[in-house]
């Protein structure tokens, strides 16, 4: 019966454990882009494939989509609602990367602020 006790123990820490390790797997890490903000079909279509006008975010060679995160601010879902007024220029994006089924990558954004400037060679905000 002793026997039988620890080999239940060790398996319901097994269970445990696996479970911690695929739940961290499957969570998703904020990051920040800095890139040239536009609209995904307008300015950016043969990147994002959109057929109508939506957020998007160029950072390099690649171009992806964004979209205010649920738990966003106010002024964040008012900032990306209004892209094309609100977002000219370059901007940085804080918030999780997700890939949908179509493979593309799109940002769900937390937070938005102009990207800082280069002035005689130090950055400024």
């Amino acid at each position: 019966m002793k026997k039988f006790a620890m080999f239940a123990a060790a398996l319901a820490l097994a269970f445990v454990v696996n479970s911690s390790l695929k739940a961290a797997e499957g969570e998703a890490k904020a990051e920040s882009v800095t890139g040239t903000v536009g609209c995904g079909h307008c300015t950016y279509s043969k990147e994002t494939g959109a057929k109508g006008c939506c957020a998007a975010i160029k950072v390099g060679d690649k171009v992806m989509t964004f979209s205010a995160a649920e738990g966003a601010s106010d002024e964040v879902k008012a900032k990306v609602k209004g892209y094309k007024s609100e977002m000219k220029g370059d901007w940085t994006l804080t918030g999780t990367v997700k890939k949908g089924d179509d493979g593309k990558e799109s940002l769900v954004v937390t937070d938005v602020k102009p990207a800082a400037k280069e002035e005689g060679g130090a950055k400024t905000e």
